[in-house]
């Protein structure tokens, strides 16, 4: 059909029916989603309308309800230590403390190279992800393609010399097996890659296990954004140990530490100005006249 027959009622019962039953088993699209949709071919019409090609924008004029807003789950200090502490006998153990303590995305922890490791320096080279497609497993690029090094604490670098060890073993029992042109930090016992799901379900998996409800892989990354925050850590310094692309980014995600962080700041100036009270009069000697 040409564009220029496409109405805004054909495409409101377009989005209505994904809403209803858009996902293969039939099941609906999620509100975001069909957001989405209709965000892309909004740009698509305007563009053709800028163009000349058509008279006006079939989509503006669509209904769509709001995306649902969800605050992600953060754990504070002492929960993640519960955490780490309930996981200390599982094969993720040493994987967690180092994601907890660096907040760094799950396809980030699962390309991570013993080469962008620097132990001495206690630091990461974040620069690649794992991703998980229909086709299978493959290496991309950072989100927002950006290249950043993480300072761990020494939990996480202790962690990380356990791995060390454990691989050097690994590779002796493997041999010619063992996958070493990988260089894989966390992978299988024989080198190879682990599936980004696999470990997401063991996380939720354990979590569910120390007692908690509605944690997940991404919370630990969550979690190390809004611990950073609450402990004074510049804005811009967590934006930039997150990945994200702009400050606006981080600022937005976690509005809620930010809020906290605000009433902290109210009180701080409120001790500050308390202390300027019934301040000492200085009397400064007057100057004697010249005749």
């Amino acid at each position: 059909q040409p564009l220029s027959k496409v109405t805004t009622l054909q495409l409101q019962r377009v989005y209505n029916q994904l809403m209803k039953s858009g996902k293969k088993d039939g099941k609906p699209l999620s509100i975001k989603s069909v957001r989405n949709i209709h965000g892309a071919v909004h740009v698509a019409l305007e563009t053709a309308v800028d163009w000349g090609l058509l008279r006006m924008n079939a989509a503006t004029r669509c209904k769509l309800p709001p995306a649902p807003k969800r605050e992600a789950v953060a754990l504070d200090f002492s929960a993640a230590r519960r955490l780490l502490e309930s996981s200390s006998d599982h094969w993720l153990a040493d994987f967690l403390i180092v994601d907890i303590a660096c907040g760094c995305r799950r396809g980030e922890m699962l390309a991570l190279t013993w080469h962008a490791v620097n132990l001495d320096a206690g630091t990461v080279t974040i620069g690649k992800s794992l991703e998980q497609t229909k086709a299978g497993l493959r290496v991309k690029e950072t989100k927002g393609r950006n290249v950043r090094i993480v300072t761990l604490p020494e939990d996480a670098i202790k962690a990380l010399e356990r791995i060390s060890v454990a691989r050097d073993e690994r590779r002796k029992l493997f041999g010619s097996d063992y996958r070493a042109d990988l260089d894989l930090v966390f992978c299988h016992p024989d080198g190879s890659y682990i599936r980004p799901d696999t470990v997401t379900k063991a996380v939720r998996r354990l979590a569910k296990k120390a007692g908690f409800s509605g944690v997940s892989l991404h919370t630990l990354r969550h979690s190390h954004g809004s611990q950073m925050l609450s402990a004074g850590v510049p804005l811009p310094v967590v934006s930039k140990r997150l990945g994200h692309t702009d400050i606006y980014t981080t600022a937005r995600v976690y509005a809620h530490a930010l809020a906290s962080d605000e009433s902290a700041a109210a009180e701080k100036w409120e001790t500050a100005m308390k202390r300027t009270e019934n301040p000492k009069v200085v009397e400064m000697p007057l100057k004697k006249k010249q005749a």
